[in-house]
């Protein structure tokens, strides 16, 4: 734009408060929703590398049973002896969701939300 064709536009004094209100209400919003994503990153790179290291676990233990199934005999037991198979149910322990925030990320979501306040408190 060239400076001959510049306008300026009135603001009512509520409306441009309003208006400021509005602006850093968003950028909360996007503040948040980017402390979240980087959660979900780190907490989507700490389960393939637990994937990882199951899968790794899991093709050694067949590796061992192979090695076993070669070396032990077969032994063919009647019926009558045989025990039902029990299914066992395996607990899953959940781990505590560790929050890693970026201490930037916070300093700059308590700005906001002290101006937020300022503003309120001026209406």
């Amino acid at each position: 734009m060239d400076d001959k064709t510049l306008m300026h536009v009135k603001v009512d004094y509520r409306e441009g408060i309003q208006g400021k209100k509005e602006l850093l209400g968003m950028e909360l919003a996007v503040l948040k929703m980017l402390e979240a994503l980087k959660e979900y990153h780190s907490l989507r790179i700490e389960e393939l590398k637990t994937k990882m290291s199951i899968n790794t676990k899991i093709r050694k233990v067949n590796a061992q049973i192979n090695v076993l199934k070669k070396v032990i005999p077969d032994v063919k037991v009647p019926k009558k002896y045989k025990e039902p198979s029990v299914k066992k149910i395996i607990e899953r322990k959940e781990k505590p969701v560790k929050k890693t925030y970026s201490t930037a990320l916070e300093r700059e979501l308590q700005e906001i939300q002290e101006k937020l306040r300022v503003i309120d408190q001026k209406f």
